[in-house]
């Protein structure tokens, strides 16, 4: 449930809401869902880092940008 209402792009704290308003018996504190939130968004992205998902974002809608990177160890220097 908190997969389908994230994609929903509904803040954190309506989330826990709705969460309680389906069922009286729920518990959920705000750092659980912060941490289910975490590894949604985190299996999406997959084993990248923060630098290589921020390129596979720009790239794909034409944003203009430069980087220098070092290619002997296939690093990005500077954004």
């Amino acid at each position: 449930m908190v997969v389908d209402i994230t994609n929903s792009l509904v803040r954190p704290t309506n989330i826990l809401l709705t969460l309680k308003e389906n069922n009286d018996d729920n518990v959920t504190i705000t750092k659980q869902l912060q941490n289910a939130r975490y590894a949604f968004k985190r299996s999406l992205k997959g084993f990248t880092i923060e630098m290589q998902q921020l390129m596979m974002l720009v790239e794909p809608d034409k944003y203009v940008h430069w980087s220098i990177c070092i290619e002997t160890i296939e690093v990005v220097e500077c954004i």
